[in-house]
């Protein structure tokens, strides 16, 4: 049967003016203070602080002392801490965040800055008030709570679990620098006779250079109190967690041999999924035609490129590569049509053997890498998706940690900076996986009680989680077993971002595909079983050439699946729209919708069950093509975020709605238009950046569309200053209408939100704006950066509720070119089995 989406999206990059932008100012409320009791106060803190310091800060004779003070600093919440702090030379280190929102930073102040704090505090108790009324720097004091002497944990920036229990005995550090203090840090780790991972194993990013350094607890803080070289301190663990699972299937050679008698395999110019793993065993029926002996990579050459496995599993990146070649085997095996493949996979060893040592955390950000750049340059040209399955177990959190932000730097196409052609890629992440053990039902602890795990984090990734619709148990003794999830609900196995924090992190995981349930027995314990689990090829082809394959890393697998489908049927598309394409197509399941119908307008609560839910489950259909009442218009454009130092340009776009069909529709018929703004952003992690977006972000864009009955000029006025008519901003009614509204974007590169309402409504919002938020680049001192050019990908759907209703005539008679694109028959014949999805 015919796909109804099966009509092309409709282009609209171009219909955009281009205009200076300039971000609305509100009036702050201001805090009363005696002005000189407050600088009498701080400037008491101030010396008290700094001669605590002096009397019992750590000393190492070969190190010699500091020439300053080490300080803690809490702030309140109305200034940045660089606007704040970082003048005068002094160095702002590892700033956190209280329960109240104010923050807590580490600071250096040199000696010869002192004198200058000093005299700022005393001239805004004592100095003239300015024309505005205001003593000097009130700007910068008034933001200051307190000053203390700073110690170890003032620039401690992970758990304080994290910290070690014996503090003589050596671990791995990582050492958060300047660039221009690693050199001052190498000698110092030298004198001290601390070993320091090698230059290939360290993260640079523009403002920080991440160091390893094995010492002891002791040994760091003498290094860390010396001289001011070390922004921030994190544990660095020996072991990350690779979450795999391996299950006997019963050898099925004569179907793995029909099925790939089946199989039209495709040439060598297609799009290739990069499977990041344990290594791949080509010698399969149903890999081998895809998957090249020269695209068997391994980012040490010793560990070689066959399957492995990881630790007591037999195998792992095998059963990846198959269900990102082919989806879910379990329905293909018993298909009788032609399976059509138009994608390959390459294979890249990230996990070392079992015989070799693991990899150590601090190298993992390196290591991903040379993952990705070795394939590249052997073969430039190919387009890719990068498919992770590897998680952290002991790293879980919104903070960006070094192996996240490689990952965000890779996708930028940021890891050379003075390679203007270098690419942007695509990256799909596992979100990691909840404890596979068996456990009592009343022991479970579920996806809203496990935090995705790092690099899920990655703002410029598409974070994957688990759905599941297998709920059918199969096998002997199993009559009084039940699935542990319903049809539709989250997989056991998944991992979501409920309780991370809601202002400054973002949404993730975005979308959740196909993980696997569990199984509940009499006893009450919850069980593995092969019939709630994906199929897929096993490792050794001649004894088991079928394994289980579950939870998340099968999820992922599935996601850049259907990434490298879309990317087939659109050539043309960007990695940014790829992504965003895969999110703007997602739908919530029946069970997750309740929820959502449930909580009503109430936009916090609906927050929440999108950090559950993500945006659903991606359907590939609608993200390859258009239907004719559900039309999808996508713009890829290029933005200037700023202009030396100042806010830059925004794009208002001119929507292509069919006004005379909309106003032929009863008035109260409701239509739907769906806004996915996808981007990549430079990552710039440490210090402040793991609680102000705006430090973390390069630049960060939003979007507005116009509303109900808004004039043009009124809708420009309110969306860019400098097109203000008066001095004050026009009031605004609310937008009503939205799942999720205008504060739910606040962190990460990719936003989406859907409105719903009567046809007459939509009539007069048919203007939407792009326009640019803070991010580092606008106060960056590096060449260039301040005035640097972003992409975005821009996706506006709108949808009738009946078939009947014929959106795409009158769109594409106005819109001009299309992009061209046909459902083909794999979509068409497997897109439930891979997806997830019903029809």
């Amino acid at each position: 049967m015919a796909s109804r989406y099966h009509l092309p999206h409709q282009v609209i990059s171009g219909r955009h003016t281009n205009d200076r932008y300039q971000a609305h100012t509100f009036p702050r409320t201001k805090r009363e203070f005696d002005r000189e009791a407050y600088s009498n106060e701080l400037l008491a803190q101030l010396k008290q602080g700094a001669q605590k310091f002096k009397d019992g800060a750590p000393i190492e004779p070969k190190l010699g002392s500091p020439d300053g003070v080490f300080l803690e600093v809490t702030l309140n919440s109305s200034n940045s801490v660089t606007e704040v702090l970082q003048k005068n030379k002094m160095q702002v280190g590892a700033t956190k965040i209280l329960p109240n929102g104010d923050r807590v930073v580490g600071l250096y102040v040199p000696t010869k800055s002192m004198n200058a704090l000093e005299g700022l505090l005393h001239a805004y108790g004592y100095g003239d008030l300015g024309k505005t009324g205001d003593p000097p720097n009130s700007g910068r004091v008034e933001a200051i709570n307190s000053f203390r002497a700073a110690n170890f944990l003032s620039f401690w920036n992970d758990d304080r679990f994290r910290l070690p229990d014996d503090e003589n005995t050596p671990i791995w550090w990582e050492v958060w620098c300047a660039p221009e203090h690693e050199t001052d840090l190498e000698k110092m780790c030298a004198t001290m006779g601390l070993e320091m991972g090698a230059h290939e194993n360290r993260l640079r990013f523009p403002e920080s250079v991440v160091v390893p350094v094995l010492a002891s607890k002791i040994n760091i803080e003498l290094v860390l109190f010396a001289k001011f070289t070390i922004q921030e301190l994190r544990r660095s663990d020996d072991t990350p967690e690779f979450y795999l699972e391996d299950n006997d299937v019963d050898e099925q050679l004569e179907w793995v041999d029909d099925l790939a008698q089946k199989v039209k395999w495709p040439d060598v110019n297609v799009p290739y999924i990069s499977v990041l793993d344990t290594g791949v065993n080509r010698a399969h029926d149903l890999l081998e035609a895809a998957l090249s002996v020269s695209d068997l990579f391994a980012v040490k050459p010793q560990w070689g490129g066959d399957d492995t496995g990881h630790r007591a599993l037999s195998s792992h990146g095998t059963q990846m590569a198959s269900v990102a070649l082919h989806g879910d085997l379990t329905h293909l095996l018993s298909t009788t049509s032609p399976v059509v493949l138009q994608h390959r996979v390459e294979s890249v060893k990230l996990v070392p053997p079992p015989s070799f040592p693991e990899n150590p955390e601090e190298k993992l950000g390196c290591l991903t890498e040379s993952a990705v750049l070795d394939p590249e340059a052997a073969s430039p040209d190919r387009r890719r998706i990068h498919c992770l399955a590897v998680s952290n177990k002991d790293r879980a959190g919104s903070q960006p940690s070094p192996w996240s932000s490689a990952i965000d730097r890779l996708a930028a196409g940021a890891v050379n900076p003075s390679d203007e052609t270098e690419p942007k890629r695509l990256f799909v992440v596992s979100s990691g996986n909840t404890d596979g053990s068996i456990q009592h039902f009343d022991e479970v602890v579920g996806p809203t009680q496990s935090p995705v795990l790092d690099p899920a984090q990655s703002w410029n990734a598409l974070s994957v989680g688990g759905v599941t619709f297998k709920v059918e148990i199969q096998g002997p003794n199993t009559e009084e077993m039940y699935p542990l999830a319903k049809a539709g609900e989250l997989s056991p196995h998944t991992r979501t971002t409920v309780d991370w924090d809601e202002s400054r992190t973002p949404y993730k995981p975005e979308v959740v595909f196909e993980a696997g349930n569990k199984a509940v027995g009499k006893d009450g314990y919850v069980v593995q079983m092969n019939s709630l689990d994906l199929l897929a090829a096993g490792r050794d082809m001649t004894h088991k050439p079928l394994a289980a394959f579950r939870a998340t890393s099968a999820a992922t697998a599935l996601a850049a699946r259907a990434a490298a489908v879309v990317t087939t049927r659109n050539p043309e598309l960007w990695p940014e729209t790829v992504r965003g394409l895969l999110v703007h197509s997602a739908e919530w399941t029946e069970p997750m919708r309740k929820e959502f119908e449930a909580v009503g307008d109430y936009k916090a609560q609906a927050k929440l069950l999108l950090r559950r839910f993500g945006y659903g489950v991606p359907d590939i259909e609608r993200a390859c093509a258009s239907a004719s009442n559900h039309v999808t218009l996508i713009a890829q454009e290029q933005i200037q975020p700023f202009v030396t130092g100042k806010m830059g340009y925004c794009h208002v776009f001119d929507l292509p709605w069919p006004k005379a069909v909309i106003e032929s529709l009863p008035g109260d018929t409701e239509l739907e238009v769906k806004v996915t703004l996808s981007y990549f952003i430079e990552p710039n992690p440490g210090r402040s950046a793991s609680i102000y977006p705006n430090r973390y972000q390069s630049h960060g864009l939003r979007f507005d569309l116009r509303r109900k009955e808004e004039t043009v000029s009124g809708f420009l006025e309110q969306t860019n200053a400098l097109k203000k008519q008066g001095k004050q901003k026009p009031k605004r009614e609310p937008d009503e209408g939205w799942v999720f509204g205008s504060t739910a974007v606040s962190a990460g590169s990719l936003h989406c939100d859907v409105w719903r309402g009567d046809a007459a409504k939509l009539l007069t919002r048919d203007m939407i704006c792009v326009y640019p938020v803070a991010g580092w680049w606008k106060s960056s001192k590096i060449p260039g950066k301040n005035s640097q050019m972003a992409r975005y990908a821009l996706i506006v759907s709108i949808k009738s509720p009946s078939l009947e209703i014929d959106l795409h005539t009158p769109i594409s008679a106005i819109v001009s070119p299309e992009i061209e694109t046909t459902v083909k028959s794999e979509v068409e014949a497997f897109i439930d089995t891979e997806v997830g999805n019903e029809k």
